[in-house]
């Protein structure tokens, strides 16, 4: 990586670096335990949908073996899910909670 040479950072370590000096030894992970905790939960939100979907498209005789249903079971998990995780997300890391 070659940054502008008017950048304020030389890098990625330049950058952790200043960051760890000014802002304290915790402030590079600041955040991660929420993505930690929602992980879990998402995970299981984004499975238990395609599931479910897999089954209503592809109906109980064929299930597994159809493509198209697999397909739209996993557009139609991928927009459940980010329809509810995104403005999750997006609320936790726009608030003033400061966790360090």
């Amino acid at each position: 990586m070659n940054p502008d040479p008017h950048a304020k950072y030389r890098g990625i370590w330049h950058a952790i670096r200043e960051m760890v000096a000014n802002e304290g030894v915790l402030r590079p992970v600041r955040g991660m335990h929420i993505v930690a905790l929602a992980a879990g939960p998402a995970h299981a939100l984004y499975f238990s949908c395609y599931e479910h979907m897999k089954l209503l498209f592809s109906g109980a005789s064929q299930v597994g073996h159809n493509p198209i249903a697999n397909g739209l079971a996993g557009c139609f998990a991928t927009l459940f899910h980010d329809a509810v995780m995104v403005p999750a997300d997006g609320k936790i890391r726009n608030s003033n909670l400061r966790f360090f």
